[in-house]
């Protein structure tokens, strides 16, 4: 799990250096460099998406999106990301008792149950290098 971390937070901490190189070219100062550092996964996505990218409807940002669901419950434990997570990714909570117990009984799941198969690892590789080649030329 740190290792799935540590690509997720590397790969964040391009995406944001770039942005702000790229809004370096037409705005001066420090002020959008500190919003794009401060700025949530959404808000990335919505300057993004600004820009004419339309990243959201990619399959790379969804996984990206779920590793950074995966992160935030490694991280954390308890907590919105896990909740978001059971709801849009549950395939990452590891659940021994699947197909045996009742539906209602998933929400038992936490963050002990959080895994990621070397399958899963590999996606989450694959749609950073895919988000990198999918970047588009700026304005």
């Amino acid at each position: 799990m740190s290792v799935t971390a540590g690509r997720f937070h590397e790969w964040d901490k391009q995406l944001r250096d770039w942005l702000v190189r790229e809004l370096r070219n037409w705005h001066r100062g420090d002020t959008a460099a500190a919003k794009v550092w401060s700025a949530d996964f959404a808000k990335i996505a919505d300057l993004l998406e600004s820009f004419g990218w339309k990243v959201r409807s990619t399959d790379y940002f969804k996984t990206l999106d779920a590793c950074r669901l995966v992160v935030n419950v490694y991280k954390h434990g308890a907590g919105k990301s896990l909740d978001d997570l059971k709801k849009t990714c549950s395939k990452y909570l590891d659940d021994p008792l699947k197909g045996t117990r009742p539906p209602w009984s998933e929400k038992l799941l936490n963050h002990t149950h959080l895994k990621v198969s070397d399958d899963q690892f590999q996606t989450f590789s694959d749609a950073i290098v895919a988000f990198w080649r999918d970047v588009p030329a700026m304005p």
